[in-house]
């Protein structure tokens, strides 16, 4: 379990964490709640959060909600919704300059899998962000369909090694999604926990990189 830093140990200093989760409410979903959950957390601590997700619907692709900035990549919502792609048409380049306008501390990626996440530690490591992932599942994703499972894990092991020339820090939301991740040949640094609080030492601007 990652222990946090006695108060005399953290950095008061208001933060601004970038969450890149490849699927956000209205989808509704586990990560979805774990992220809604630590952004409130987050804020309430006196912090800025902003969430960088998939435009599944006719939505917004800039908005704010309960103080949250949401970015909204247009994308193409494969195998039923399971697994949005984004678009990389005239859309995308708008939200993608409103992305990196803003100054992060430390960029917070949901999930291992998607290419949304590859693009968040990719965005991170381009910036000089420190970045973590984090972990929440504990099998390879099923389509209940030999072949399609195979070539499917094929692919997830490829997209976690590309994960890992990006990202050095991993996380699990449990001890099984830690273990579940020493599949791929990470060692998870620590448990963080629905609603959990990220507490951080000074940003890179500040010399000196996040502690949990």
């Amino acid at each position: 379990r990652v222990r946090a830093s006695a108060a005399s140990d953290v950095y008061k200093r208001q933060k601004h964490y970038c969450i890149f989760s490849a699927q956000y409410y209205p989808h509704v979903g586990g990560v979805e709640r774990y992220t809604l959950y630590l952004s409130r957390k987050l804020i309430a601590a006196g912090n800025e959060v902003t969430i960088v997700t998939s435009n599944t619907g006719d939505l917004s692709g800039d908005e704010i909600q309960e103080g949250i900035q949401i970015y909204r990549l247009p994308c193409y919502d494969l195998l039923g919704g399971r697994y949005p792609v984004f678009k990389r048409n005239k859309e995308f380049k708008k939200v993608k300059k409103l992305i990196e306008r803003n100054q992060y501390d430390l960029v917070i990626i949901n999930t291992r899998f998607y290419l949304h996440s590859l693009y968040g530690a990719k965005f991170a490591k381009s910036k000089g962000i420190p970045s973590i992932v984090i972990e929440h599942g504990t099998s390879h994703l099923s389509v209940n369909n030999k072949l399609f499972d195979t070539v499917g894990g094929w692919y997830e092991h490829f997209l976690t090694f590309l994960l890992k020339k990006y990202c050095d820090d991993y996380y699990g939301v449990s001890e099984a999604c830690c273990e579940w991740s020493g599949h791929f040949h990470i060692k998870s640094k620590g448990t963080l926990y629905n609603a959990c609080l990220l507490y951080t030492s000074p940003s890179p601007r500040d010399g000196a990189t996040p502690r949990m």
